[in-house]
């Protein structure tokens, strides 16, 4: 009888060895024809291969694992990212991507970075942290991004690393992937960044810092050293002035009283928008007169901020010009709702 058992049992053993290693070679030809048309950068007929092998098996690991390292190398990170989404159905927390992001090929690692931005998941910030000094730009620059779609403030001193980044595109990204981590702890590196030589890092800085200053926990005394430091830089002085305004910090309206009437259109717009968010009665002339502004912005900046002022001495002015043809359509619709806070504010209070 135990003999019998033992008989039994060792067939059994034998039978499933059998059948796990013919699965395997069913599917061993296709695998190594569809690495060697990869290799071949041949990513269409090796993309039809493995997709009816996946119907044949539509519960093999392996093949799908291969699919998604295909989707890599083809550069279709949207069709990674759902064939990625498929295999965690069928192996949760698959370490496909992880394994990619160490691999030779840095347009590999590129993608890899891409897809797990899509993913979401905090586990990997560590594995694309020690991509942020990968030798290859744009795969560094792929990775800050991707920091900045999952969100985690673990990201937020690697990104600050990065702010120093060689390449402008990569300093650029880690702004404004500090920006969307909303981490206040990135406030002061943001300000430094406000003296780079190049525009566009500064824009991403600037904005990052904006949304920083909305938040409930803004460290407000950083915003008010660059605000009123004569020796701050004056882009980083100009964005604390604007940050302070939405903290309705009464403090800066005198120097925003300069910058409207900056010779730049842009900085006069800002701070007629940020006058109007203050609603400090000192600087009314001021916004008023930017009704005459040669510029369409600080037009309809003005007649925004009057409409939050609710001034009714403006509403025939906003009227002549909501009802001149060639005023611009923006300033000319933002005037409207103007005249209608304006016109509430106004009305008789009925008991």
């Amino acid at each position: 009888m135990k003999r019998t058992v033992l008989m039994c049992g060792g067939l059994l053993a034998l039978c499933s060895i059998f059948f796990l290693s013919g699965c395997g070679g069913r599917h061993a030809e296709t695998i190594r024809k569809v690495k060697t048309l990869m290799d071949q950068q041949q990513f269409v007929p090796a993309l039809d291969e493995l997709t009816v092998a996946i119907r044949q098996d539509p519960k093999n690991i392996e093949l799908k694992r291969l699919r998604v390292m295909l989707l890599i190398r083809y550069e279709r990170v949207d069709m990674a990212y759902a064939a990625y989404v498929e295999l965690q159905k069928l192996s949760p927390n698959d370490q496909v991507l992880m394994d990619a992001l160490r691999d030779k090929d840095p347009k590999v690692r590129m993608g890899a970075a891409r897809v797990l931005g899509f993913v979401g998941t905090p586990m990997a910030v560590q594995g694309l942290e020690r991509l942020l000094s990968d030798p290859d730009r744009d795969v560094r620059r792929a990775t800050v991004s991707a920091l900045g779609e999952i969100r985690d403030s673990r990201a937020t001193q690697p990104l600050i690393k990065a702010l120093k980044d060689e390449w402008w595109f990569v300093r650029s990204e880690a702004a404004q992937a500090l920006g969307k981590i909303r981490d206040v702890a990135a406030t002061e590196p943001l300000f430094v960044v406000m003296s780079d030589t190049d525009s566009s890092v500064q824009l991403s800085a600037e904005n990052a810092l904006l949304t920083i200053s909305r938040l409930p926990n803004a460290p407000r005394e950083v915003f008010s050293k660059y605000a009123h430091d004569e020796k701050s830089n004056p882009e980083a002085q100009r964005v604390a002035l604007l940050s302070l305004s939405v903290m309705k910090d009464h403090s800066v309206v005198a120097p925003l009283l300069q910058l409207i009437v900056s010779p730049e259109p842009r900085k006069r717009a800002q701070a007629t928008r940020a006058l109007g968010i203050l609603q400090d009665p000192t600087a009314l002339p001021a916004v008023r007169k930017a009704l005459t502004d040669p510029e369409a912005m600080v037009r309809l900046q003005a007649v925004e901020a009057l409409g939050e002022y609710r001034d009714v001495p403006s509403a025939a002015q906003i009227k002549a010009m909501v009802e001149n043809a060639s005023e611009s359509p923006l300033v000319r619709r933002g005037g409207v709702v103007a005249l209608m806070k304006i016109a509430q504010a106004s009305a008789p209070k009925t008991p």
